[in-house]
């Protein structure tokens, strides 16, 4: 972890001017993303510091995560099909969404601060955060990865923890595209865990130039699908289980779109004992791509 100087927030959160004028649209600092799939900075610290290796950011966009884990001495690399499109904009825009003034006026009223940064009650002076911030956002551009999901360019189990919000299979573009290509490539580079939100697939559709978001398919209510991913978890030696994401901390902004019953769907790597048949499980009839 890195040694910074160390205060309490709440005066910083008091701050008289509202969050009214914050234009800023960003979705995935930590507070939407770790506690709505169940982990906190100290749970996704223990999983890196167990496997040695770094996590993934899946469909990263402009994610503040790999710069958040860069100041708690965390290694997560970004990874994004439009990362080379968007490299002359990738640090100032997540440079913006991180700061933590942009945080405080996103946030306030929604999180109390300082628990608000982490579960742990991790805080630290302002101008400290800002300036580790800035330079993370810059070393996850030189890190990042540039490539479909269905075709990672990294070695087997080369990823402690996979996280994967607002991304796959949401934007997948048909249920068999992620349950026979993305899925299996992504288990193949992790190493422990895999996290996916929300586990459903939606399509885009517009209303006089706004996005409006629609469920197109529930896995967990096809028997199939469900049955071909539980097929593909045992394949690569995981589990695999549908839990309830936590609602979300804040009023949504404007354009944003989120489900009360949203659920994550999570892979936890299966002890080798376990594991049986390197290919099938016990029961399972033959799974071809």
């Amino acid at each position: 972890m890195h040694d910074f100087e160390y205060r309490n927030l709440d005066a910083i959160s008091r701050r008289p001017d509202g969050p009214s004028i914050l234009v800023w649209r960003g979705l995935s600092t930590s507070l939407d993303v770790l506690p709505r799939i169940g982990l906190s900075w100290s749970a996704l610290e223990d999983i890196v510091k167990q496997s040695g290796k770094p996590a993934l950011d899946l469909g990263a966009d402009f994610s503040t995560l790999s710069a958040e884990g860069f100041v708690r001495g965390i290694e997560i690399v970004p990874l994004d099909i439009m990362l080379h499109a968007n490299r002359e904009i990738y640090v100032e825009q997540t440079r913006r969404a991180g700061e933590m003034f942009s945080l405080e006026r996103y946030y306030a009223g929604s999180v109390p601060f300082p628990r608000g940064m982490d579960a742990d009650g991790f805080t630290m002076n302002e101008a400290d955060w800002n300036t580790a911030f800035h330079l993370g956002a810059r070393e996850a551009l030189k890190k990042g990865i540039c490539c479909d999901a269905a075709r990672i360019p990294r070695a087997d189990r080369s990823f402690s923890c996979v996280i994967a919000n607002d991304s796959i299979p949401k934007h997948s573009p048909t249920a068999d595209e992620f349950v026979l290509r993305q899925l299996p490539e992504v288990l193949r580079v992790t190493d422990h865990s895999a996290y996916f939100l929300p586990f459903s697939r939606y399509v885009t559709a517009w209303e006089e130039s706004t996005p409006v978001m629609f469920k197109e398919e529930s896995f967990a209510a096809s028997a199939i699908l469900m049955q071909r991913i539980e097929e593909t978890a045992w394949r690569y030696g995981f589990s695999f289980t549908l839990v309830d994401a936590a609602p979300l901390y804040r009023p949504l902004m404007p354009g944003e779109y989120t489900e009360e019953n949203t659920q994550v769907g999570v892979f936890r790597r299966l002890p080798e004992a376990a594991i049986g048949d390197a290919t099938f499980g016990p029961g399972l009839t033959e799974f071809k791509d």
